[in-house]
């Protein structure tokens, strides 16, 4: 038995590619579990929620043999205090993963899965990184370079002529954080339409009101806008699933999304918009020297391809 426990949306996504590469290989006895009720009633498929500070833990994990940990912080915790001591016989391997790029907190990220069996990292950074720290800390290195299991290119061909969506816009939950830079990154987002008539515009919430995510937006582009502005008739907001959405899009923007890496690796024209200044703190300073990073107000200009280098170039410490 595998058990996956994943916290929030983002953590299952990286769990269905993990089980979709493990499923090419082997024949497993699976399970989801999540510590979020959100997330446990309005999912697309069923998934059971659990209290790590109450449920019986031994039971529910005396079977498994590795545990996948889409955790941070105090549940992760919690989690390998419980399976240290409470199951009797062998206990099962806690596997950690990440559910985006690791960036922000870098440090606090990794020492706080120092202690699982294995620590699946997503670049070639990210594994040197964390098995310097953990050899220095814990004398041995557990990490392992497994490449970011919430990335996969896009398996479909679709004609130019069937794409309805001229341009995607990924919403984040924490960037930009203050609700004034949010009010103002949704009336770019306005104004670039109406001066774009002939094209369409989707974007692509981070959650609904009722999706479990990492973080609730400080303030839902989709409320402000209905607050604040008239929107524009090529404009509209989804909530459908990422992927669907990319098939059907001609260009892609963001801010530092890592969804981003999915319409890189799809051939898929992407913007990671510099309007709100170049940082760690916003999350795209790795993307500084990509080829793909420009000013929203310049859309039409940067919808042709462009190689992103990401990961390899130095970057400007703050520039915002």
């Amino acid at each position: 038995m595998i058990i996956f426990i994943v916290a929030h949306d983002a953590y299952l996504r990286a769990a269905e590619k993990i089980i979709r590469i493990l499923d090419r290989r082997l024949f497993l006895d699976i399970k989801i579990c999540t510590t979020s009720k959100q997330l446990s009633l309005f999912a697309d498929k069923e998934i059971e929620y659990i209290n790590l500070e109450q449920f019986d833990c031994e039971s529910y994990f005396k079977t498994a043999k590795i545990v996948f940990a889409g955790l941070g912080g105090r549940d992760l915790n919690r989690l390998i205090s419980v399976l240290s001591s409470d199951i009797e016989g062998q206990k099962p391997k806690i596997v950690s993963y990440f559910p985006g790029v690791v960036q922000y907190r870098m440090i606090e990220a990794f020492t706080t899965r120092l202690l699982c069996d294995f620590v699946l990292l997503n670049s070639r950074r990210d594994y040197r990184i964390f098995n310097w720290i953990a050899n220095r800390i814990e004398g041995s290195a557990s990490g392992v370079l497994f490449g970011a299991p919430w990335v996969s290119e896009l398996d479909f061909v679709c004609d130019d002529v069937d794409k309805d969506i001229d341009l995607l816009f990924v919403e984040q939950s924490l960037v930009p954080l203050e609700y004034q830079e949010r009010v103002r990154l949704t009336e770019m987002l306005v104004n670039t339409a109406r001066e774009n008539p002939e094209d369409r515009f989707c974007i692509k919430l981070r959650a609904n009101k009722y999706t479990a995510t990492a973080d609730q937006p400080t303030g839902r582009l989709d409320e402000i806008l209905l607050e604040k502005f008239s929107k524009p008739s090529n404009l509209w907001f989804d909530t459908a699933p990422v992927d669907s959405l990319l098939k059907r899009s001609r260009c892609v923007a963001t801010i530092s999304s890592s969804v981003a890496f999915d319409s890189v690796l799809s051939n898929i024209n992407t913007l990671f918009i510099n309007d709100f200044g170049i940082s760690a703190s916003i999350g795209n300073e790795i993307y500084y020297r990509s080829g793909c990073m420009s000013s929203l107000k310049n859309y039409r200009l940067e919808r042709s391809p462009k190689p992103c280098l990401l990961y390899t170039s130095p970057s400007p410490r703050d520039r915002g």
